[in-house]
Protein backbone atom coordinates (compact mmCIF):
# COMPACT_ATOMS: atom_id res chain seq x y z
CA UNK A 1 0.00 0.00 0.00
CA UNK A 2 1.16 3.32 -0.99
CA UNK A 3 1.57 6.38 1.46
CA UNK A 4 0.70 9.81 0.99
CA UNK A 5 4.28 10.53 0.89
CA UNK A 6 4.66 8.23 -2.06
CA UNK A 7 2.74 11.17 -3.80
CA UNK A 8 4.09 13.70 -2.61
CA UNK A 9 6.47 15.00 -5.27
CA UNK A 10 4.01 13.98 -8.32
CA UNK A 11 1.41 16.42 -5.96
CA UNK A 12 3.70 19.13 -5.19
CA UNK A 13 4.13 19.50 -8.92
CA UNK A 14 0.55 19.59 -9.72
CA UNK A 15 0.28 22.15 -7.02
CA UNK A 16 2.76 24.28 -8.33
CA UNK A 17 1.62 23.97 -11.99
CA UNK A 18 -1.91 25.12 -10.88
CA UNK A 19 -0.77 28.11 -8.69
CA UNK A 20 1.31 29.51 -12.20
CA UNK A 21 -1.76 29.00 -14.27
CA UNK A 22 -3.86 30.66 -11.10
CA UNK A 23 -1.61 33.60 -11.46
CA UNK A 24 -1.17 33.83 -15.57
CA UNK A 25 -4.56 33.03 -16.95
CA UNK A 26 -4.77 33.01 -20.71
CA UNK A 27 -6.93 35.71 -22.53
CA UNK A 28 -8.42 35.67 -25.67
CA UNK A 29 -8.96 38.96 -27.19
CA UNK A 30 -10.69 39.99 -30.71
CA UNK A 31 -10.19 43.03 -33.03
CA UNK A 32 -12.35 43.90 -36.02
CA UNK A 33 -11.78 46.54 -38.30
CA UNK A 34 -13.37 48.68 -40.68
CA UNK A 35 -12.06 51.01 -43.46
CA UNK A 36 -12.75 52.52 -46.45
CA UNK A 37 -12.28 50.33 -49.19
CA UNK A 38 -8.59 51.06 -50.51
CA UNK A 39 -8.39 51.66 -53.85
CA UNK A 40 -5.01 49.44 -54.17
CA UNK A 41 -5.78 46.25 -51.86
CA UNK A 42 -3.51 46.41 -48.17
CA UNK A 43 -2.20 45.27 -45.84
CA UNK A 44 -2.91 45.45 -41.72
CA UNK A 45 0.31 44.63 -39.92
CA UNK A 46 -0.32 44.12 -35.82
CA UNK A 47 2.65 45.36 -33.58
CA UNK A 48 2.56 43.87 -29.48
CA UNK A 49 4.38 45.69 -27.26
CA UNK A 50 6.86 48.05 -28.56
CA UNK A 51 7.92 45.11 -31.53
CA UNK A 52 9.64 46.40 -34.21
CA UNK A 53 8.37 43.54 -36.34
CA UNK A 54 4.73 42.60 -37.05
CA UNK A 55 3.32 39.86 -34.82
CA UNK A 56 0.06 39.14 -37.31
CA UNK A 57 -1.00 40.15 -40.50
CA UNK A 58 -4.55 40.25 -42.32
CA UNK A 59 -5.92 41.45 -45.61
CA UNK A 60 -8.35 44.03 -45.83
CA UNK A 61 -10.97 42.82 -47.44
CA UNK A 62 -14.16 45.36 -48.60
CA UNK A 63 -13.06 47.62 -46.12
CA UNK A 64 -12.62 45.01 -42.91
CA UNK A 65 -10.26 43.01 -41.33
CA UNK A 66 -9.79 41.21 -38.33
CA UNK A 67 -7.54 39.21 -36.00
CA UNK A 68 -7.73 37.28 -32.73
CA UNK A 69 -5.51 35.90 -30.45
CA UNK A 70 -3.94 34.88 -26.66
CA UNK A 71 -2.59 37.17 -24.03
CA UNK A 72 -2.02 36.98 -20.13
CA UNK A 73 -2.32 40.68 -19.23
CA UNK A 74 -3.50 43.39 -21.49
CA UNK A 75 -0.73 44.46 -23.75
CA UNK A 76 0.23 47.94 -25.70
CA UNK A 77 -0.03 47.53 -29.51
CA UNK A 78 0.47 49.13 -32.64
CA UNK A 79 -1.49 48.64 -36.20
CA UNK A 80 -0.01 49.51 -39.69
CA UNK A 81 -1.16 49.93 -42.79
CA UNK A 82 -0.10 49.30 -46.10
CA UNK A 83 1.00 47.12 -49.15
CA UNK A 84 4.08 46.03 -47.59
CA UNK A 85 5.25 46.13 -43.98
CA UNK A 86 8.21 48.42 -45.15
CA UNK A 87 6.16 50.35 -46.61
CA UNK A 88 3.35 50.24 -43.50
CA UNK A 89 5.89 51.22 -40.88
CA UNK A 90 7.08 54.17 -42.59
CA UNK A 91 3.79 56.06 -42.46
CA UNK A 92 1.14 56.85 -39.33
CA UNK A 93 0.65 54.10 -36.63
CA UNK A 94 -2.13 53.87 -34.17
CA UNK A 95 -1.29 52.69 -30.70
CA UNK A 96 -4.26 51.04 -28.78
CA UNK A 97 -4.63 48.37 -26.17
CA UNK A 98 -5.11 44.20 -26.26
CA UNK A 99 -7.24 42.89 -23.84
CA UNK A 100 -9.44 40.20 -23.19
CA UNK A 101 -12.67 41.88 -24.85
CA UNK A 102 -13.50 43.01 -28.78
CA UNK A 103 -11.70 45.62 -29.70
CA UNK A 104 -13.24 47.72 -32.26
CA UNK A 105 -11.56 49.96 -34.90
CA UNK A 106 -13.05 51.86 -37.31
CA UNK A 107 -12.30 55.04 -39.72
CA UNK A 108 -13.56 56.98 -42.43
CA UNK A 109 -10.40 56.71 -44.73
CA UNK A 110 -7.15 56.14 -42.84
CA UNK A 111 -5.73 55.18 -39.46
CA UNK A 112 -5.09 58.44 -38.79
CA UNK A 113 -9.05 59.27 -38.38
CA UNK A 114 -9.56 55.85 -36.66
CA UNK A 115 -11.54 55.38 -33.52
CA UNK A 116 -10.47 52.55 -30.47
CA UNK A 117 -13.39 51.46 -28.59
CA UNK A 118 -14.05 48.49 -26.35
CA UNK A 119 -12.19 47.31 -23.30
CA UNK A 120 -11.52 49.18 -19.80
CA UNK A 121 -7.67 49.44 -20.90
CA UNK A 122 -8.58 51.18 -24.32
CA UNK A 123 -10.80 53.97 -22.10
CA UNK A 124 -7.99 54.68 -19.88
CA UNK A 125 -5.72 55.13 -22.79
CA UNK A 126 -8.19 57.64 -23.83
CA UNK A 127 -8.08 59.08 -20.61
CA UNK A 128 -4.53 59.83 -20.58
CA UNK A 129 -4.17 61.37 -23.99
CA UNK A 130 -7.10 63.72 -23.13
CA UNK A 131 -5.12 64.64 -20.10
CA UNK A 132 -1.48 65.14 -21.83
CA UNK A 133 -3.06 67.10 -24.14
CA UNK A 134 -1.70 70.34 -22.36
CA UNK A 135 1.55 69.68 -22.49
CA UNK A 136 1.29 68.85 -26.06
CA UNK A 137 0.32 71.98 -26.64
CA UNK A 138 3.47 73.53 -25.26
CA UNK A 139 5.12 71.17 -27.47
CA UNK A 140 3.10 72.65 -30.43
CA UNK A 141 3.60 76.13 -29.54
CA UNK A 142 7.71 75.59 -30.20
CA UNK A 143 6.52 75.35 -33.92
CA UNK A 144 9.84 73.02 -34.56
CA UNK A 145 9.38 70.75 -38.13
CA UNK A 146 10.85 68.07 -36.49
CA UNK A 147 8.86 68.01 -33.58
CA UNK A 148 5.62 68.60 -35.61
CA UNK A 149 5.18 64.05 -35.93
CA UNK A 150 5.60 63.99 -31.67
CA UNK A 151 2.91 65.67 -31.05
CA UNK A 152 0.53 64.67 -33.41
CA UNK A 153 0.99 60.86 -32.42
CA UNK A 154 -0.78 59.91 -29.72
CA UNK A 155 2.26 59.19 -27.51
CA UNK A 156 2.64 57.88 -23.83
CA UNK A 157 5.77 60.24 -23.78
CA UNK A 158 8.48 61.91 -26.12
CA UNK A 159 12.42 61.28 -24.91
CA UNK A 160 13.55 64.37 -24.33
CA UNK A 161 17.18 63.11 -23.39
CA UNK A 162 18.61 63.70 -26.87
CA UNK A 163 16.23 66.17 -28.41
CA UNK A 164 16.94 68.87 -25.76
CA UNK A 165 20.96 69.32 -26.79
CA UNK A 166 19.95 70.21 -30.48
CA UNK A 167 17.24 72.91 -29.69
CA UNK A 168 18.17 76.36 -30.07
CA UNK A 169 18.55 77.85 -27.29
CA UNK A 170 15.46 79.86 -27.18
CA UNK A 171 13.41 76.83 -27.54
CA UNK A 172 15.27 74.91 -24.52
CA UNK A 173 13.38 76.39 -22.10
CA UNK A 174 10.12 75.69 -24.18
CA UNK A 175 11.08 71.99 -24.46
CA UNK A 176 11.61 71.60 -20.85
CA UNK A 177 8.12 73.41 -19.79
CA UNK A 178 6.89 70.74 -21.79
CA UNK A 179 8.49 67.90 -20.07
CA UNK A 180 8.13 69.35 -16.69
CA UNK A 181 4.38 69.43 -17.56
CA UNK A 182 4.12 65.76 -18.85
CA UNK A 183 5.72 64.12 -16.33
CA UNK A 184 3.43 66.35 -13.67
CA UNK A 185 0.08 64.93 -15.93
CA UNK A 186 1.18 61.30 -16.33
CA UNK A 187 2.03 61.49 -12.37
CA UNK A 188 -1.55 62.68 -12.12
CA UNK A 189 -3.01 59.81 -13.81
CA UNK A 190 -0.71 56.97 -12.65
CA UNK A 191 -1.71 58.20 -9.15
CA UNK A 192 -6.00 57.46 -10.25
CA UNK A 193 -5.34 54.16 -12.01
CA UNK A 194 -2.77 52.69 -9.92
CA UNK A 195 -3.83 48.75 -11.23
CA UNK A 196 -3.97 49.69 -15.00
CA UNK A 197 -1.65 48.43 -17.53
CA UNK A 198 -2.05 52.01 -19.10
CA UNK A 199 -0.18 53.33 -15.82
CA UNK A 200 3.06 51.36 -15.77
CA UNK A 201 3.20 51.42 -19.55
CA UNK A 202 3.33 55.63 -18.93
CA UNK A 203 5.80 55.37 -16.10
CA UNK A 204 8.40 53.11 -18.18
CA UNK A 205 8.11 55.67 -20.86
CA UNK A 206 9.23 57.95 -18.72
CA UNK A 207 12.38 56.53 -17.37
CA UNK A 208 14.31 57.32 -20.50
CA UNK A 209 15.98 61.23 -19.35
CA UNK A 210 14.57 61.54 -16.58
CA UNK A 211 16.80 63.47 -14.01
CA UNK A 212 14.50 63.17 -10.42
CA UNK A 213 15.09 59.28 -9.34
CA UNK A 214 13.34 60.05 -6.41
CA UNK A 215 10.02 60.62 -8.06
CA UNK A 216 10.30 58.02 -10.32
CA UNK A 217 10.46 55.25 -7.45
CA UNK A 218 7.72 57.54 -5.29
CA UNK A 219 5.55 56.86 -8.60
CA UNK A 220 6.49 53.21 -8.88
CA UNK A 221 5.54 52.40 -5.33
CA UNK A 222 2.08 54.09 -6.61
CA UNK A 223 1.42 51.45 -8.23
CA UNK A 224 -0.68 48.34 -7.31
CA UNK A 225 1.11 45.71 -6.53
CA UNK A 226 0.40 43.11 -9.33
CA UNK A 227 1.48 45.58 -11.33
CA UNK A 228 5.04 46.21 -10.06
CA UNK A 229 5.66 42.14 -10.10
CA UNK A 230 4.83 42.46 -13.97
CA UNK A 231 7.62 45.70 -14.39
CA UNK A 232 10.35 44.56 -15.85
CA UNK A 233 12.03 47.70 -14.23
CA UNK A 234 12.67 48.06 -10.39
CA UNK A 235 13.99 51.19 -8.70
CA UNK A 236 17.14 51.20 -7.37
Amino acid sequence: MKTVSSYSPIFSTCLLFLAGQAFAQVQKFTLLGQMTIQKIPKWVYLCKDGKKQPSDSAAIIDGQFSFTGELIRPQRASLFTGRTFQEARAAYNLQFYLESDTIYISSPDTLVHASVSGGIENQRFLLLKEQLKPAYQVLKSLKLPFLQREYKLPLLSVDGSGTTEVLPGSFKNGFKKFESLHWHLTQKFIRKYPDSTVSLDALLDSLTGHPNAKELQDTYQSLSVNLRKQSHWKPN
